[in-house]
Order: structure tokens, then C-alpha cells, then sequence
């Protein structure tokens, strides 16, 4: 893919938010588009897995638990698709040991071609969801790590929100782990977020590609 993005949207009653994808071994681009007072940063990073005080909000973040699962148009532990399927592709989702960042688990999700689209010519699109439980007007950090399974197909979108949403994109490399992190502040009235993964994989190259995803991370400290 061509560039790299990150785009925020507030209402007026949200907090200021930060995104900011930060990758090892790779380079990629940020443009954030948001109100006046948002701000957008990257930086280098070697943290993995949360740390000893760190609380993960995320169930099965590190996709430990349900390796070996492989379903199609189905769930794993922790985690869904919110479409139920989609209508050009679908997404298998498998919790495989032979890729992974840390741990003996990571998320493997690919674009499983239907009839409807016999010549691949349409790119995939490909959403993952969790939805955990926060306090209104907190701030929260994010970070996951990313990875594709075919060179150039794939690229990994995360948002995170409710009222107010933040998106960060980042185009990733086959050989190695990118991290993507977002910071994000409920609103007064916020007490669900939602935490989101789109693999987009383009046209020509969607059918079986797919996105890596390890370490997973939502919580008030940051890593």
C-alpha cells in the first residue's frame, strides 16, 4: 500500500486524543485529522506485553487462550465480527503458534474469497471487535502489534471510541511486527469503548491474504 494513516473525529464533549503507529524495521506515515487542540506523535518503542502494573482490559489480547482455533465467518475467544461475515469475503480467524511476537499464541486473520467476487477484484475489508467496560472521563492507552501474511496485500486499521472515535492505520510489513498505539479519553458519559481491528487488504491481492496480530493492550497505564 502507498501510505500509512490515522484520522480522529470529536464532538465537542470529548477529551483531547493522541494516535500515533510506530513499527520495527518499517517505516510509515501518520496524518492525523482532527479538532485544534488534537495532537499526533510517533516515536520509537520497544515494549511488548504489558507490564506488572499494567491491567489489560482487552480479554484475550495476547491470544493465549483458543490456540488452534480455526473458523470461518465465526469467533474466537475474546473477540468478534461485528458484519457476521462479509458479503465479498470473509474472514477466517485462527489463533496459530507458527507466527507469532511473544507468547505461544497470535491472531492470524484472512480474506476468505466467496463466488461473489470469482476474480478477487474487490479489496477486502475485514473487522474484529471487543467492547470493554470503562469509567466516563478516563484516559485509556492502546497498543497491538501487527504483521501481514502476504508482502504488499494488507495493511492493519484499529480504532478506538465511542462518542468520540480515533482511528490509527498503519501499512505493514511480511517480515516484520509493527506496533499501532492510540490514546484515548471517555467522555462524561462514556461507559463502553469499543476496540476495533479492520485488515483491508487490497484488490489483485485480497483473496487469502491477511494481517498477524499479537499483544493486544487497553488500559489506563501506558506500556
Amino acid at each position: 500500500m502507498t501510505t500509512t494513516k490515522s484520522a480522529s473525529t470529536s464532538d465537542s464533549s470529548a477529551s483531547t486524543t493522541q494516535t500515533s503507529s510506530v513499527a520495527e524495521s518499517l517505516s510509515t506515515s501518520t496524518t492525523q485529522i482532527s479538532t485544534p487542540t488534537s495532537s499526533s506523535t510517533s516515536s520509537s518503542t520497544t515494549s511488548s506485553r504489558p507490564s506488572s502494573t499494567a491491567v489489560n482490559l482487552l480479554v484475550n489480547g495476547d491470544f493465549e487462550t483458543g490456540i488452534g482455533t480455526n473458523t470461518t465467518g465465526g469467533v474466537i475467544p475474546g473477540w468478534s465480527d461485528p458484519t457476521n461475515g462479509q458479503s465479498l469475503y470473509r474472514e477466517r480467524l485462527e489463533i496459530q503458534s507458527a507466527i507469532v511476537r511473544s507468547g505461544s499464541g497470535a491472531l492470524l486473520i484472512t480474506a476468505v474469497p466467496t463466488p461473489l467476487d470469482p476474480s478477487n477484484s474487490i479489496a477486502a475489508s475485514l473487522p474484529l471487535v471487543q467492547r470493554p467496560p470503562i469509567v466516563p472521563g478516563t484516559t485509556y492507552y492502546f497498543s497491538a502489534w501487527n504483521r501481514q501474511s502476504i508482502p504488499g496485500a494488507c495493511r492493519a486499521r484499529w480504532t478506538v471510541g465511542s462518542s468520540t472515535l480515533m482511528n490509527s492505520e498503519t501499512t505493514l510489513s511480511d517480515s516484520a511486527w509493527a506496533r499501532t498505539d492510540i490514546i484515548w479519553t471517555a467522555s462524561a458519559t462514556d461507559t463502553q469503548v469499543f476496540v476495533q481491528l479492520t485488515t483491508i487488504c487490497k484488490a489483485g491481492t485480497a483473496a487469502w491474504a491477511g494481517v498477524y496480530v499479537d499483544d493486544a493492550y487497553f488500559g489506563t497505564s501506558p506500556l
